[in-house]
């Protein structure tokens, strides 16, 4: 059975960057475990349309999610930028 999660939060109240960038690689990082698992993809599909119920959920529109989520701090965040010192010591090697 499906756990209800309910969210409180103050309308008028941002959620800090922070925050939100802790949730996008928390939530990629679960999905990619999951697809490291020793379940098959097939598996999962399964698993998850069982669970959604008398929704018709079709197999192409689980793994749409499942790989997006796995992928979705490469496609939300910013890529860390490289520190100055780095690029100055490559031009001094050059």
């Amino acid at each position: 059975m499906a756990r209800k999660l309910e969210v409180v939060k103050d309308p008028e109240q941002d959620i800090p960057v922070q925050v939100l960038e802790r949730a996008i690689v928390e939530i990629a990082n679960s999905f990619k475990k999951l697809l490291a698992s020793r379940l098959k993809t097939r598996a999962i599909v399964l698993l998850i349309q069982d669970a959604a119920g008398p929704v018709n959920v079709t197999r192409g529109q689980v793994e749409a999610v499942i790989f997006a989520a796995a992928d979705l701090e490469r496609h939300c965040l910013k890529q860390p930028v490289k520190s100055p010192s780095s690029a100055v010591s490559r031009e001094e090697e050059g």
